[in-house]
C-alpha cells in the first residue's frame, strides 16, 4: 500500500541582529515540531535587563502557500492568523516562549517570514528571517509477512521512546531499524525473541523531530510501521 505523508524539509538558517543587549530573541532552526497537518517553529525571547520591558513582536509575511495559515504565539497565547502584531510585557530576567504555528492542511508549499521584536523604550530591535518548505513524500507500507508482524507503535507521536509488539511464529534474532524518509538508517537494534508475542521498546533520544519508518527484518522478510517524533 502506498501512502503520502507531508514533511518540512528545509528551515533556513536564522539571522539574529541585536544591538543594545537588553533582550535577545532566538528563533531556533533545529527545534521544529511537526505532524501531517502542522509545523511549529520554536524560539525564545530572553530578558537581559533588570527592569520590565514592553516589547512588540511584528510578523512580515513574504510568501505563504494559499492553503496554509500562520499564527504568532507568545507564551500560551496565540493570535488569529490575520493579526501580525503582538504586544507583551517581559519581566526582568524572564524568558517568554515564542512560536510560529503553521497549519499546512496536508498541503505542500513554501513560506517565508521576517519576525521583528522591538523594545518600545530603547527601540532595540532583534529580528529573524525564517523560510520553510514542506514537501509530499510517498511511502511504501510493506505488507506484513505471514511468519511475523509488528503492531502499531505507541505512543505515536513520541518524544523519547516508543514501544511495539512483535508477533513471531519462530524464535530467533530479529533486526529492527528506524529509517528517515530519505532511506537513511538513524537507529538500529537486534532482538532475540521468542515465538508468540514479544514486547519491545526503543529509545529515540537525540533523533530529530520528523516522520520515520520502523522496519523489522527476519530471514529476508520485512514488516514496517510509521513513527512520528516530536521534540
Amino acid at each position: 500500500m502506498r501512502t503520502r505523508t507531508f514533511i518540512p524539509i528545509l528551515l533556513l538558517p536564522i539571522m539574529i541582529m541585536g544591538q543594545n543587549n537588553l533582550f535577545e530573541y532566538v528563533q531556533y532552526d533545529t527545534e521544529v515540531t511537526t505532524s501531517d497537518t502542522f509545523v511549529v517553529l520554536h524560539g525564545n525571547i530572553f530578558s537581559l535587563h533588570d527592569q520590565d520591558q514592553a516589547l512588540t513582536v511584528t510578523r512580515v509575511t513574504h510568501e505563504i502557500a494559499e492553503e496554509w495559515s500562520c499564527s504568532i504565539c507568545v507564551g500560551i497565547a496565540c493570535l488569529p492568523p490575520f493579526l501580525d502584531v503582538y504586544n507583551l510585557s517581559l519581566a526582568a530576567g524572564d524568558t517568554s516562549l515564542f512560536t510560529l504555528d503553521i497549519i499546512t492542511n496536508h498541503t505542500p508549499g513554501n513560506g517565508s517570514w521576517t519576525m521583528y521584536v522591538v523594545d518600545s523604550t530603547t527601540m532595540e530591535v532583534d529580528s529573524a528571517q525564517i523560510a520553510l518548505e514542506v514537501v509530499a513524500v510517498d511511502i511504501d507500507e510493506i505488507s506484513s509477512p505471514e511468519s511475523f508482524r509488528i503492531s502499531s507503535v505507541y505512543p505515536n507521536p513520541t518524544n523519547a521512546s516508543f514501544k511495539f509488539d512483535l508477533f513471531a511464529e519462530q524464535p530467533g534474532q530479529y533486526d529492527v531499524a528506524l529509517f528517515d524518509l530519505t532511506g537513511r538508517i538513524v537507529l538500529q537494534r537486534s532482538y532475540q525473541v521468542q515465538s508468540g508475542r514479544n514486547h519491545l521498546a526503543m529509545q529515540v533520544y537525540g533523533i530529530a523531530s520528523g516522520n520515520y519508518i520502523l522496519q523489522t527484518s527476519h530471514e529476508g522478510k520485512n514488516s514496517s510501521k510509521k513513527v512520528s517524533l516530536i521534540k
